[in-house]
Order: structure tokens, then sequence, then C-alpha cells
């Protein structure tokens, strides 16, 4: 047993003021950005990228409907957008020391730069705990490109 994030996917056109819901991503756990996420593990003593926020204002029915289904089991309940998501995979990647090329790339500002290092790789390598992760991202910039602007609204269970 041990902690599990849900991570759903909200996106709205630049048209409109109204996310729809875009579906369930499961994702390996991994305390590392979870802590970076919502400082729930709190590892190392560092504190989280981003305050914890709870449910958006403006939650779809669906991703508001799944979360009161865990009652009091949910918890470190927040939401990313999709610059903030990719900030906390760079800032994942450099804490655990796992990937050369991001260590190469540090010197640059532009986080889209670093991103860039990150995707670099065309097939998963065992030791990336992270690449549930990179998809996940690679999926925000798709609903970006496509469909505006996009977020992430997760909460972890026991």
């Amino acid at each position: 047993m041990g902690t599990d994030v849900h991570i759903h996917i909200e996106y709205r056109s630049r048209k409109t003021k109204r996310y729809k819901y875009g579906g369930e991503i499961h994702v390996l756990r991994n305390y590392c950005i979870f802590d970076i996420m919502s400082g729930f593990e709190m590892q190392n003593a560092r504190e989280a990228l981003f305050p914890v926020r709870g449910l958006p204002g403006d939650v779809t029915i669906a991703t508001s409907s799944e979360h009161r289904q865990w009652k009091g089991d949910a918890h470190h309940t927040s939401w990313l957008t999709t610059i903030e998501f990719a900030a906390c995979i760079v800032e994942a990647y450099i804490r655990m020391n796992s990937i050369e090329q991001l260590r190469m790339n540090t010197q640059y500002e532009d986080i889209f730069i670093l991103l860039n290092s990150l995707f670099s790789m065309d097939t998963k390598h065992d030791d990336d705990t992270l690449w549930d992760y990179k998809e996940l991202l690679d999926v925000m910039l798709d609903y970006e490109k496509n469909n505006g602007e996009c977020r992430i609204v997760f909460w972890f269970d026991n």
C-alpha cells in the first residue's frame, strides 16, 4: 500500500471560459514529484513549487464528482497549468539527478529548452521513473496546441 495520485485533465478553448473534461490519467507512483506538485511528502525538507489550491472554482462536473466519491480519503487536492506541471517535471529530474541531458542544459532559463532535453529520448528507459509524467505533459501540450488552455486537477489517497 502507498499513496496514489488521481490526475484529471481539463481544457478549454481560448474563445470560451468553460473547461471541458479530458479524462483521468493513471501514472506510476513517484514521491519526489508528489512532493514537488503538492508538498505531500516533504522529502529532504523541500517545499512544493506551488501551493496546494484545492479544487478550482470552475472545476468540471466529472472531476468534481470523482473527487466527492473519495470523501475524506482525498487530500492535498490542487491543480496545475501546463507550464506549472512542466516546471514540476524539470524540478523532479534536477532533484533526482537522473538524466544527463537535463543537467547539461541547466544553464538555460527557458523551461521549454529544458523540456526538449526531456523529450529527446524516443523510447522509455527503465531508469526513467518520470516517463508517465512526461507523456501526460505531452498530452497537455497537445490540448494547448489544439484547444487553447489545459490544466490538471489532482489529489492523493492513502
